[in-house]
């Protein structure tokens, strides 16, 4: 007992909820977005800090930029910058729009102002106001601190969990400090896949219309957007749990919201149907050699490698300038161990796109493989600068045990073995 007559474990109680209730009524502030009062702990020192640190990596981990088409990646981003400009913390982020090499409909942001559309969604569009009521929605998810509003209730109930562990075992810092260090890597991730609450979808709908409107954009194309969506949400052959409808689920309310809010702005403002399809031209010809493509990894994942090459070679005749397609025919060949040969593909992918990190990856493999270690070491090293894989660190730790450097072989095979992989 204390010297005031409590348990010590209802002092470290007392203390922690003490502390917790004040740190609460500090942390509400007036959303600029929105105008109402909420709950957040986080910053924007912190919102622009995890943007700027996790936005590189998670775009390489989603599948890479698009590079084949620089004048199509710059058109989005004006588009993206023309509503950028009307976020009401515009001055203090700095926006940024990328696309991604995937044919998967997705669209994600980090705190920070940092935005991602996938080629696939684009590929569904069809007009510029369209694409605008997506990135408008990303924009309000990042202005209106979406991010930092949910990593706040998130830290609410971490700290319940340490009350409740306080009462049960008083083992608060360790278990605390646990958590914190197998959440943090994976944070990032977690911020471009959950589940935005219901609360969170409305404001993005909501406020992505006016930011459309002050941008000069018909917000229409958000009402056609969630018909779409609708659509694309109701064909069964499609995988949709771990894209876009996974953290954005499509509905029948929100597509109502959106017209009755439509219903009460005025008139005006422009579809950009003609433009939009100028600039989306040649993305949308090059739809039927990304479908073959991915179904030349269907393929392979079968096992049928003599069609996946037939499919893969139909792919490279139609877009010869898509490193992916010469990293797809490496890897058939790389299966087969034609790792000379799978070299001669994978060099030519890291040549269309040398910023990605699977070729990279792939080619140092090869490097290995065919006993060329120092080239192998080089192209493994850069690839984990962009992303790290168990696989780099597995083979940097054989080379570092070739070269009898046991404390950095350790270092690459203990990062390697937190991978449940084969």
């Amino acid at each position: 007992m204390s010297e005031t007559g409590r348990p010590p474990v209802l002092l470290i109680l007392h203390s922690i909820v003490g502390s917790f209730v004040i740190a609460t009524l500090c942390a509400c502030s007036l959303n600029p977005v929105t105008k109402k009062q909420n709950l957040q702990f986080y910053d924007l020192e912190w919102e622009n800090r995890v943007g700027r640190e996790n936005y590189a990596a998670l775009r390489q981990a989603q599948g890479g930029d698009y590079v084949v088409d620089q004048a199509l990646v710059s058109y989005i981003n004006n588009v993206g910058q023309r509503l950028a400009k009307h976020a009401r913390r515009n001055d203090q982020m700095d926006f940024e729009f990328a696309v991604i090499n995937d044919s998967s409909l997705n669209a994600w942001s980090l705190p920070g102002g940092k935005i991602a559309i996938n080629r696939g969604l684009l590929s569904s569009l069809e007009t510029e106001a369209q694409l605008a009521a997506v990135l408008g929605h990303e924009i309000v998810h990042v202005d209106a601190a979406h991010a930092a509003r949910a990593q706040s209730v998130e830290l609410v109930t971490q700290i319940g969990a340490v009350v409740g562990m306080v009462i049960i075992e008083s083992e608060v810092e360790s278990n605390f400090a646990q958590s914190i260090a197998v959440l943090v890597p994976q944070l990032g991730a977690t911020l471009i896949t959950q589940k935005h609450g219901r609360d969170a979808e409305r404001e993005a709908d909501k406020f992505a219309m006016q930011y459309m409107l002050e941008a000069g954009y018909d917000p229409q194309g958000a009402v056609e957007l969630q018909e779409v969506f609708l659509e694309l949400s109701e064909d069964s052959s499609q995988d949709w749990v771990s894209g876009l409808f996974a953290s954005h689920p499509p509905s029948d309310e929100r597509l109502e919201n959106n017209r009755k809010l439509r219903a009460t702005l005025s008139i005006g403002g422009e579809t950009g149907k003609h433009r939009y399809q100028q600039n989306l031209k040649d993305l949308k010809a090059a739809e039927p050699a990304y479908q073959a493509f991915e179904a030349a990894l269907d393929a392979a994942a079968e096992e049928d490698y003599s069609l996946a090459m037939q499919l893969a070679d139909e792919a490279l005749q139609a877009i010869p300038q898509e490193a992916l397609f010469y990293a797809l025919k490496g890897d058939l060949l790389a299966i087969e161990g034609l790792w000379e040969e799978a070299y001669e593909q994978y060099n030519q992918a890291v040549s269309l796109d040398p910023g990605y990190y699977y070729h990279l990856l792939s080619r140092g493999q090869a490097y290995f493989e065919t006993e060329k270690y120092v080239l192998a070491k080089s192209d493994l090293t850069n690839s984990n600068d962009m992303l790290e894989t168990t696989l780099a660190h597995y083979l940097l730790g054989q080379l570092e045990m070739m070269n009898g450097n046991e404390e950095a072989a350790k270092k690459h095979f203990k990062k390697a073995a937190k991978s449940d992989s084969d």
